[in-house]
């Protein structure tokens, strides 16, 4: 659970986003296929994690609302996560699909 409230790992996804964000916007032929290559290697370890913070659900938050409030910070946050690595996956989904189109 540590995982999903520190900062330090929150810093290195936002600077692994700037530096994807940063690769699409200067897109070339030159970098496109490896442009593709990093959006399949993401969306692999973004599928880890989402099944992670699906499990740690499953396991520790069945029912919608934990009792204690502590926990329902906790729910929250992992609820936010989850939310966030779906996101995530639709729109490599949305890029992947976009980049494999022939000019």
């Amino acid at each position: 659970m540590h995982d999903l409230i520190d900062g330090e790992w929150r810093g290195r996804l936002v600077r692994v986003s700037c530096i994807v964000f940063a690769k699409l916007y200067n897109l070339s032929q030159d970098n496109a296929e490896h442009s593709r290559e990093e959006l399949r290697m993401r969306a692999a370890t973004t599928r880890e994690r989402l099944s992670l913070y699906q499990k740690i659900q499953f396991r520790h938050y069945r029912s919608p609302a934990p009792s204690s409030l502590r926990r329902r910070g906790v729910y929250l946050v992992l609820m936010a996560r989850i939310r966030q690595c779906e996101q995530y996956l639709a729109w490599i989904g949305d890029a992947e699909e976009l980049l494999s189109e022939r000019n």
